[in-house]
């Protein structure tokens, strides 16, 4: 059997989904097939997710790995079960899953969904970054200080304004990075929600957690309070 396969990856991160991709098919095909199907992408698309979340050197806790196998044009039953690790052994499960439907429905397509849920520290997080955005502006400094001692001594009007226009680029690039940060941590996966594939801020003290859009006016005065030490990214 090898029928066509969709597989699509979701992260899950304190409950929150905050990453979901459709696995891309190999070698030039034009979609993933039984056969094709490779750990080693699901692992790479994990991997990617939670560095994209967490940065270099993670620090999380595993809370669940469960997949999900179905006939996508047939009336078959949702096939849901645990998922230990990345090994082969593993994915020779989700496989032998897939034969079974395909038996069944010989003609339909397939679609996987694996999901992976963790839980991590967000004020480590916080203080971890801030560490990091601090670490970068004293490097930067460090390096302009070096390259000043060089330059022939201007004015004092020429310098003072040197100085004021290096300072405004410096919040204007440390802004940035934040407000990469923000897109990134408050990006809308919610299948439910009118503002998805956007940008909301989470009331996750609600019940249902409430949506509210960010737009680009908000994103820019958050990073500028970040940048300021007056607010967090989460």
């Amino acid at each position: 059997m090898d029928n066509p396969l969709v597989v699509k990856y979701k992260l899950y991160a304190n409950t929150r989904l905050v990453f979901e991709k459709v696995l891309d098919a190999i070698n030039g095909a034009t979609t993933l097939t039984r056969d094709t199907f490779s750990v080693d992408k699901l692992e790479y698309a994990y991997n990617d997710g939670i560095k994209e979340l967490l940065g270099d050197d993670p620090e999380y806790d595993i809370e669940k790995r469960s997949y999900a196998v179905r006939a996508i044009n047939g009336r078959s039953n949702l096939e849901r079960m645990d998922m230990r690790d990345f090994s082969i052994e593993e994915i020779e499960k989700v496989l032998k899953v897939a034969d079974a439907i395909s038996r069944t429905f010989p003609t339909s397509d397939l679609r996987a969904v694996f999901k992976f849920k963790i839980t991590y520290n967000v004020k480590a997080l916080t203080i971890k970054r801030k560490k990091i955005a601090e670490a970068t502006t004293a490097a930067t400094a460090a390096a302009k200080e070096s390259k000043e001692e060089d330059r022939p001594i201007p004015s004092k009007r020429t310098d003072k304004l040197l100085e004021q226009h290096s300072v405004k680029l410096e919040a204007l690039r440390e802004a940035g990075e934040f407000q990469s940060q923000l897109m990134r941590y408050w990006k809308c996966y919610d299948d439910s929600c009118l503002n998805k594939d956007n940008y909301c801020f989470v009331d996750a003290a609600s019940s249902p957690p409430l949506h509210y859009a960010l737009k680009p006016p908000h994103m820019e005065s958050w990073s500028n309070a970040v940048a300021k030490s007056t607010a967090i990214i989460t």
